[in-house]
């Protein structure tokens, strides 16, 4: 009897150990987190023999559990890379989504062209080979995707959105939605078997795929997205085409319309049933209200001779989000009052001496760093953050903070257009 009690005794606190750590385990996998990952790939095209990449954005709390996520794969314009639609905010608009509920967590795919995706070359040895027999059997392995065409979408900007179209209406078993922003169109890009204003009259199954276009009022591609919308109209095939009153076939259009772009894409895939991310009452630092609110404001800067002009703003993201940052440098004094505004950094960024920061600068073309908007003199040069100057955009601009001890007043910001030779700045005096 004695010896029974002691088993029964055994096992209940075995039971209760093993139910501790079913709780414990629940409790740590409750994601917190905001913000998704981006990683970026390289492979090799043997048929063109070139190095070729890809980045990929993958939701917040992917890494805690086995779901599997529709994918969107978003090709670039002519001028530009993998790094082109985060460039333009996708990462941005992907986590708030899936952070407030209103987007499904999805994976975007942004492959990188090089120089074939600029070659009207179908034989093979061709862009859309090396995308669908190469780089997106690799993804869909390597990744957790819902590999099913109602789970797939494709869509690009530009040079982009003539593959997209290329690529869907040759093959819509494969994908269930297709988008083209202010896409490149042309009647002597390819033959009729390869061009998609002739495989919007002939290609089969049309019907079966979500469609949109669109293009602002002054958009020099205009002609060809009006030529797919009335060809896609003579069919009677389903298809949303929508101009802007205002947008040029440029970056600040395009920046404009990405949530549009994504509630397109994402309008048939279902919502979690509740937010995946549990948001946590983490102190955030204080932003201005109005235009004409004096603030703190920190800048991005390197030195004069670097070639650095831009960074992402995803960049400026991962600081304020404690997360590493390569080849930032932090003085000591800004790692204090971004400690006091409520910024928790990563231990990983490196801190330097105030003293010692430009000549740091000045040998590492690379590295940059966050400077109060008086400290800035002529031997830094000021970056912009996706393009645009952090003085352009204070209300968005991530590193204009209210509250402590203002340096910027905009009200008071002059500014000064100076063109000609040098002699003009020779007799020019700034009060």
């Amino acid at each position: 009897m004695k010896s029974a009690i002691i088993a029964y005794t055994m096992l209940f606190l075995i039971s209760m150990l093993i139910f501790a750590s079913s709780v414990i385990g629940s409790i740590g996998a409750v994601c917190t987190e905001t913000n998704g990952a981006i990683t970026r790939h390289e492979y090799y095209a043997d048929d063109i023999q070139t190095r070729m990449y890809y980045s990929v954005y993958t939701p917040p709390c992917y890494d805690r559990h086995d779901d599997v996520y529709p994918v969107l794969y978003l090709m670039h314009g002519s001028n530009d890379d993998d790094g082109h639609w985060l460039r333009l905010g996708l990462a941005d608009v992907l986590d708030q989504g899936v952070v407030d509920g209103t987007l499904p967590p999805m994976i975007a795919v942004l492959p990188f062209g090089n120089w074939i995706a600029n070659e009207n070359r179908f034989d093979g040895a061709s862009w859309d080979d090396i995308f669908l027999n190469q780089l997106m059997p690799m993804v869909e392995e390597q990744y957790r995707i819902n590999p099913t065409r109602a789970t797939r979408a494709i869509g690009g900007i530009s040079r982009g959105g003539f593959w997209a179209f290329h690529i869907a209406f040759r093959h819509p078993v494969l994908f269930g939605v297709v988008g083209g922003h202010s896409a490149f169109f042309d009647q002597y890009h390819a033959s009729p078997d390869y061009n998609p204003l002739d495989l919007a009259l002939h290609a089969p199954n049309l019907e079966r795929v979500r469609i949109a276009l669109d293009r602002g009022k002054d958009d020099y591609a205009w002609l060809g997205l009006d030529m797919m919308d009335e060809r896609l109209a003579e069919r009677g095939i389903p298809y949303e085409y929508t101009i802007y009153p205002e947008g040029q076939h440029a970056n600040d259009y395009w920046r404009s319309h990405i949530r549009d772009y994504i509630n397109f894409y994402a309008e048939n895939w279902a919502l979690p049933a509740e937010p995946i991310v549990q948001i946590t009452a983490t102190p955030q630092p204080a932003r201005p209200e109005t235009a004409q609110e004096s603030v703190y404001l920190l800048l991005p800067v390197a030195s004069f001779p670097s070639l650095q002009a831009d960074i992402s703003g995803a960049v400026l993201d991962d600081l304020l989000n404690g997360r590493a940052v390569p080849n930032l440098l932090l003085t000591e004094s800004v790692h204090q009052q971004l400690s006091a505004l409520n910024v928790t950094l990563s231990p990983e960024i490196r801190l330097v001496e105030d003293e010692a920061l430009y000549n740091l600068l000045w040998r590492d073309n690379r590295a940059f760093s966050l400077v109060p908007f008086e400290q800035v003199t002529p031997r830094y040069r000021v970056l912009k953050v996706d393009e645009r100057h952090p003085l352009d955009d204070l209300l968005t601009y991530p590193l204009a903070f209210s509250g402590g001890e203002a340096n910027f007043n905009p009200a008071l910001l002059t500014r000064l257009l100076m063109s000609g030779v040098t002699a003009i700045t020779r007799n020019s005096i700034a009060p």
